[in-house]
């Protein structure tokens, strides 16, 4: 007799066909197919192979996720592998430069049009404290606009990271909103050095942006829980161990309805 085993080649259970619940009219309930929707894939560890890129390109598109992250240098083969599967393709202008250089619009806007010829749709422009001081935040959102102006018609989108822990409340407030009127489709805010950001920043950042701008938090999930705990925030984009959170995610399901908890009832 021979054993099948019901996991895929991800090591998952398949994502068809999970029991059928009702969903609460004051909770929603997510599936694990629309989950992966919401989730980055983070393809630019410090030395990445070009077959790491590749073979990660290839399950990014088989997930269904997002996006996926890559350095500059590998956007042309990242691009050739998602081409077609709706799986966005992410980086960010000066990727390889000091996040505390003050940058200049005309090499801004040069190297975005270089990045979308190489194959991005979503192109970050990264603001922390010392980009914000000339002009109080006005020559960041001048340099965003450029960058909508360039990207946009040639199809992608310009999102912005926001090192919101060295930020004040008011600056995080102000930030958001004129990013959001130069343009900018996303706001992500959050680290990316050690240490964690307090989710009080995340309820600022949303209450500080239109509904159609997205919110993504820097600092990556690791549990489901916590994943749907912010999306009831308002969080909309996330960095995560992808293989792991969808496979939890999809054994959650068979057991009972991934549900986005609701403010004012479960906490």
């Amino acid at each position: 007799m021979t054993w099948t085993s019901p996991l895929d080649e991800d090591g998952l259970l398949p994502a068809t066909q999970p029991p059928e619940y009702e969903s609460s009219p004051l909770r929603t309930v997510i599936s694990a197919a629309e989950l992966a929707t919401r989730l980055d894939k983070r393809l630019y560890a410090s030395g990445i192979t070009d077959s790491a890129v590749h073979q990660g390109c290839v399950a990014a598109v088989r997930q269904g996720v997002a996006a996926v992250i890559t350095r500059p240098e590998h956007l042309e083969l990242a691009s050739d592998v998602l081409r077609g599967s709706g799986v966005g393709l992410a980086t960010a202008i000066r990727w390889h430069g000091r996040d505390d250089e003050l940058l200049v619009v005309d090499d801004v806007v040069k190297e975005a049009e270089s990045l979308v010829g190489s194959g991005a749709t979503e192109v970050a422009y990264i603001i922390t404290p010392a980009r914000l001081e000339p002009e109080e935040g006005r020559q960041v959102a001048n340099h965003v606009a450029k960058v909508v102006e360039t990207v946009v018609p040639r199809g992608a989108k310009v999102r912005t990271i926001m090192a919101s822990e060295d930020l004040t409340e008011d600056e995080i407030q102000r930030t958001c909103q004129q990013v959001a009127a130069a343009g900018a489709w996303m706001v992500q805010g959050g680290s990316w050095r050690p240490g964690r950001t307090g989710l009080n920043h995340v309820e600022t950042i949303r209450a500080a942006l239109p509904p159609e701008v997205l919110v993504k938090w820097t600092e990556p999930i690791r549990a489901l829980s916590t994943m749907l705990l912010c999306m009831s925030l308002g969080v909309d984009r996330f960095n995560c161990d992808v293989d792991q959170i969808l496979s939890d995610a999809r054994r959650a399901e068979w057991l009972a309805p991934l549900t986005i908890p609701a403010k004012g009832l479960d906490y």
